[in-house]
């Protein structure tokens, strides 16, 4: 790819992009994992797909797929490592939808703790058992977050790589 000034510009607005997918996975405004594989794959469409373009944007869709999996997969895990009920774990991911638009950013987690507290609580009339399982859900769901941060910034620094070798070609 030509240095030309239009793509050097398209080049720093999808690095203010993965910017704000790091920006957006660290403090939970939005989705920061899509957009960053969102700004890849039009940076993608801007260099143009030789093979290593395809080599690089499939390593970062793998990485993004196995970041979604585990945002679902960890939590779950781990609200099961608690001997949650199937009802607190559905009680906390709905919470948790309805807590991300009733409490921006941090309504998110509060939501699903409430969820996954007050279910359990409802099952087992035992606010110290109820407890342990928030805890182990909001655990599982701090490892998750951790996950989806590297997972951000592997995709940066991956399509980092990937910009450095189309305008170094």
């Amino acid at each position: 790819m030509e240095p030309t000034s239009a793509n050097i510009l398209i080049t720093v607005l999808v690095g203010f992009g993965m910017g704000a997918a790091l920006v957006g996975t660290v403090f939970p405004a939005f989705p920061g994992v899509g957009l960053a594989w969102l700004v890849a794959l039009i940076f993608g469409f801007m260099a143009g797909w030789s093979p290593l373009a395809i080599g690089f944007m499939a390593a970062i869709t793998a990485l993004t797929i196995a970041a979604f999996v585990l945002a679902i997969v960890l939590p779950k895990r781990a609200t099961d490592a608690t001997g949650a009920s199937r009802s607190a774990t559905w009680a906390g991911l709905v919470g948790a939808i309805v807590g991300f638009f009733a409490i921006p950013v941090i309504g998110f987690v509060i939501g699903g703790a409430a969820g996954v507290y007050l279910a359990e609580y409802r099952v087992r009339r035992n606010p110290t058992a109820a407890w342990a399982s928030t805890k182990g859900t909001l655990k599982g769901f701090g490892i998750a977050a951790l996950v989806q941060v590297v997972a951000v910034l592997a995709i940066a620094l991956i399509w980092a790589g990937w910009a450095f070798l189309e305008f170094r070609g």
